[in-house]
């Protein structure tokens, strides 16, 4: 994973946390799954 890469993940994972200030780990892992499925990585 690039720097960039790493970066976007992080921030959707406090995006995650943002909204629903309450996550599972699991939660957390789909979400991430749901969002690289809709942001492409150049």
């Amino acid at each position: 994973m690039t720097n960039r890469e790493y970066f976007l993940r992080y921030l959707a994972i406090i995006e995650k946390l943002r909204t629903s200030h309450e996550a599972s780990f699991d939660e957390i892992g789909d979400y991430l799954k749901r969002k690289s499925e809709i942001i492409t990585y150049k």
